[in-house]
């Protein structure tokens, strides 16, 4: 048996908290309602030009509105989110941009005229840039945009039977679904779909593309067989957003209730769509085209992106366990999956009079030497390169890593922050005779060579049983913290690599405003608060 399944057998004998250190989610409408949507059409094309005026000094607006949540919150679970897809689910600049310059070169070409500008306006792309902006290109069929394009050319005066030809041999596809232009905006995209089929909500997309390029899309970003229903702009029967239509469609189709559904976009005519539904939420999205001061007239909330959205459309004990946390962004995780355990008798040890069990990280959980012989080469190298000295015993002496073994022994590497590290390296400089501001920019920057190494670093468990200790915790209702002096982006990382990170309840990292340096017991203390235990 393992040390760390043996640490059950010892968690028997003990009562209380522990600190574990060394173990190693309708009919068609009214002509009225159609027609509106086209007024709607003519006051974005207007708004697409006013931005094109001063499109490459345009501040873009991102600030997220409503997005924090806490667990007083009172909040009802959705039953259906409805996702537009370019600028939501995937990158609308990379698969757009290209595009726009070809058609509209070749448009131009073939009437002959120096129009370029012109139709990058309509379009609702910066001639400059060629950043796409709230407009046609974003928000409307092809059908409608194809008939844009075709005034604007008759308006110059070319007859309407060249300019539909024109506009029509120049056309291609910018949606096929396929190749390197399908970029997904998120790299947990796959994970948030799994946890909404998980908590049984159904997903929906609505887009403006043609139904070819949207299945391929789908079928490229692997999400196809999480998704119910898919409207798109060539669809018989539907209506460009922002009218309701097709919110109603789908509702209507999957038998829920639009108070229980979800519309999440990242233009004002997604947006637009949700509010003229009467949608229960109406989500901005900051990764496309659309910034907050176009989202917010019609949107409920604001956020950076779509793994930020668990928290507005689930109850709190629903979506807390689904994240993890970086300094400043939450991270998705799927939860822990069952796990098959060898020695079926520890699965039943009784572990009733535990609440949480908090462990180190490095040297606990994950292999130190492992981790940082290979960077500690590098960094001694790089300050040897840029001092003209030989400072390889004193930084191994210094740090507390053995020279000979470059095994990490008791000391500033093993329990120190980064802010410790660099400050004793800092202070070495300065003995050897650097500046203090010298010193310091040293540091910085012989540290900053260096991060790619610890990046890449091969990250290895203490133990091959860590999971299944884990796993049996977990499953015996005892929640699992972490404490580290490392920093929370290099936590979260070193978690991942070992499998450990949907397991952890809580952590508490060395650069968080309110972490204190071990062994102050503060960190417990604070882990013990937020678990609701002593």
């Amino acid at each position: 048996m393992s040390r760390f399944l043996s640490l059950i057998r010892c968690l028997q004998t003990s009562k209380g908290g522990h600190i574990i250190r060394n173990t190693n989610a309708l009919q068609r409408l009214s002509l009225s309602t159609t027609y509106g949507a086209q007024q709607t059409l003519q006051r974005f094309v207007s708004s697409a030009t006013e931005n094109e005026q001063d499109a490459t000094r345009r501040h873009f607006l991102s600030e997220t509105h409503a997005s924090a949540r806490h667990k007083h919150s009172t909040q009802d679970k959705a039953s259906l989110v409805i996702f537009d897809k370019d600028g939501t689910l995937i990158c609308f600049h990379s698969m757009w941009s290209s595009w726009a310059v070809e058609v509209t070169e070749s448009i131009a070409k073939r009437v002959g005229l120096d129009i370029e500008d012109k139709l990058y306006e309509t379009l609702g792309v910066c001639a400059k840039s060629k950043r796409v902006f709230p407009g046609l290109l974003a928000e409307m069929t092809t059908a409608v945009i194809q008939e844009e394009l075709i005034k604007l050319l008759v308006k110059e005066g070319v007859p309407r039977e060249k300019a539909q030809e024109a506009v029509v041999h120049s056309w291609k596809e910018g949606d096929t679904g396929k190749g390197k232009v399908v970029q997904s905006i998120h790299p947990d995209l796959r994970t948030l779909f799994k946890i909404l089929k998980a908590e049984k909500i159904k997903v929906a997309i609505c887009t403006a593309d043609n139904r070819r390029g949207t299945m391929n899309t789908l079928r490229n970003l692997d999400l196809i067989q999480f998704v119910d229903i898919v409207v798109c702009g060539d669809d018989p029967f539907t209506q460009p957003k922002p009218s309701p239509h097709n919110a109603w469609k789908i509702c209507g189709a999957l038998g829920i209730d639009p108070e229980k559904t979800v519309m999440v976009g990242d233009t004002k005519a997604d947006v637009g769509m949700g509010h003229a539904a009467r949608l229960g939420w109406v989500v901005g999205v900051l990764s496309g085209v659309g910034d907050t001061t176009d989202l917010r007239p019609e949107a409920n909330y604001v956020i950076d992106n779509v793994k930020d959205l668990l928290p507005l459309i689930l109850p709190y004990d629903d979506w807390v366990n689904y994240y993890t946390y970086k300094s400043d962004e939450r991270v998705l995780r799927e939860p822990a999956e069952r796990i098959q355990v060898e020695d079926t008798s520890a699965e039943h040890i009784d572990l009733d009079s535990y609440n949480v069990v908090i462990f180190d990280l490095h040297g606990t959980l994950v292999c130190t030497h492992n981790k940082h012989s290979a960077w500690l080469e590098k960094l001694i190298s790089r300050l040897d390169a840029k001092t003209g000295l030989n400072l390889a015993t004193q930084v191994y002496q210094y740090l507390g890593v053995s020279q000979d073994t470059k095994k990490v022994q008791s000391g500033l590497l093993e329990k120190g922050a980064q802010a410790h590290l660099k400050e004793a390296l800092v202070k070495l400089l300065r003995k050897e005779g650097f500046h203090y501001e010298e010193a310091i920019i040293t540091v910085n920057q012989a540290w900053k060579d260096c991060e790619n190494v610890l990046k890449t670093a091969n990250i290895t468990p203490m133990d091959k049983d860590t999971q299944m200790l884990f796993h049996i915790l977990k499953e015996n209702g005892v929640k699992i913290a972490i404490n580290t002096s490392v920093t929370r982006e290099t936590a979260v990382s070193d978690l991942k690599a070992v499998g450990l990170t949907s397991y952890v309840d809580i952590m508490v990292c060395g650069d968080d405003p309110m972490s204190q340096y071990r062994p102050d017991p503060h960190n417990a203390l604070l882990i013990c608060e937020e678990m609701g235990t002593t």
